[in-house]
């Protein structure tokens, strides 16, 4: 099982964001100490409950948010609360978020984590484009980018991943080769998470779109990045092995990879999802209100779902199509008493006879032409 803790802390909600974050509490030491009081109380109740009683979870992820915006005192506090309940070294994996202007803040970070056990950091840049940052509403500098760079190889001796985003409103293919493309070609790093942007409701970018303020950038545009990225990816040694991440050899992220098989996962803090079984529930979003539930003694959840035989084989091939290792039909079956490739009927024939999803040894897997559809053959 994998563990998830949530950290909604942010000093501005970026204009693509529909994460469970708070700008109303940062630098509030005070709150922050509440907060992570809280994590672990939920944290103790769960542990108390028979689905995870017992449990040894195999990784730790720290996301949010921004759990960087802890800074070195906050970061002390959480990782000594969890060694009271798990030794660090148990855990195969602990990735933490951080953001580059958080590293210029507090340049003992890096070397901090890594002593205290965090083998993964996954840093969020997003974009080195200075005209992309004022777009995506980030409060990065891009020389801010730079200089975290350097001070992460320097001081962090643990897999360093980059996430960055694509698509974002006015991007050319230009921009990105002169930009994001030159820092990916000159940095040190063993793990890239590279997303398009997708417009949620309710976020700023997606009001400015409804309103007619831009256009999103094309298909063909978004292709033309891709074609980019790819060969740039090769020469550093990182292969795609999900349909947004490469990696190095033998540094493909655990947590996620396990969280894509189906195994259970027990996500803490505002919005954290957890799974058990059968059973899916998702955590008051706003931080004040998860707070005062836990203080109060009582449950955070804002939701629950009991997850149908359906429901199940959906998001089993929804979660094994975005990975290079795809669905083993016979494994499929153990679990349901269906062929994947039944339920797909001619939409399977027409895929596979264009080369979009693949059939190798008893598994299906989407191809890289495949992966270009995904959201469209999934849907």
């Amino acid at each position: 099982a994998g563990l998830y803790m949530h950290i909604p802390f942010c000093r501005q909600r970026c204009g693509y964001c529909a994460f469970a974050v708070s700008d109303r509490h940062t630098g509030d030491e005070v709150f922050m100490r509440r907060y992570i009081e809280a994590l672990f109380r939920e944290y103790d109740v769960r542990l108390g409950k028979k689905e995870w009683a017992g449990t040894l979870f195999s990784t730790w992820y720290i996301g949010g948010g921004t759990p960087s915006q802890l800074g070195p005192g906050g970061v002390d506090q959480l990782f000594a609360e969890m060694n009271r309940r798990q030794a660090l070294s148990t855990f195969s994996e602990i990735t933490f978020e951080c953001n580059p202007e958080d590293l210029m803040l507090y340049p003992e970070l890096p070397a901090q984590l890594y002593r205290l056990g965090v083998n993964r950091l996954s840093v969020g840049v997003q974009t080195t484009h200075l005209r992309g940052l004022q777009v995506l509403d980030r409060r990065c500098e891009v020389g801010d980018v730079y200089k975290s760079a350097d001070l992460l190889e320097r001081d962090f001796k643990g897999s360093l991943s980059y996430d960055f985003m694509l698509g974002w409103p006015g991007q050319t293919v230009e921009d990105f080769v002169s930009g994001d493309l030159v820092f990916l070609k000159e940095r040190h790093f063993d793990h890239l998470s590279i997303y398009f942007i997708n417009y949620e409701p309710g976020t700023t970018l997606e009001r400015d779109r409804r309103k007619g303020h831009f256009q999103p950038i094309s298909e063909d545009v978004e292709a033309d990045l891709w074609d980019q990225l790819l060969p740039v990816m090769s020469d550093k040694g990182l292969e795609a092995y999900e349909i947004s991440s490469f990696a190095a050899e033998g540094q493909r992220s655990i947590h996620n990879r396990n969280t894509w098989r189906g195994h259970p996962y027990l996500g803490l803090g505002c919005g954290a999802v957890s799974r058990a079984g059968r059973v899916r529930w998702t955590n008051l979003a706003r931080a004040e209100s998860y707070v005062a539930k836990l203080e109060d003694r009582r449950y955070p959840v804002a939701e629950a779902e009991y997850l149908t035989i359906k429901m199940q084989m959906q998001e089993k091939l929804m979660l094994s199509l975005r990975h290079i290792e795809g669905l083993a039909r016979d494994d499929f079956r153990e679990f349901h008493p269906f062929d994947p490739c039944e339920i797909l009927g001619e939409k399977w024939f027409f895929w596979r006879d264009r080369g979009w999803l693949l059939e190798e040894g008893g598994r299906v897997r989407m191809s890289p032409e495949g992966w270009r559809r995904y959201d469209a053959i999934l849907s």
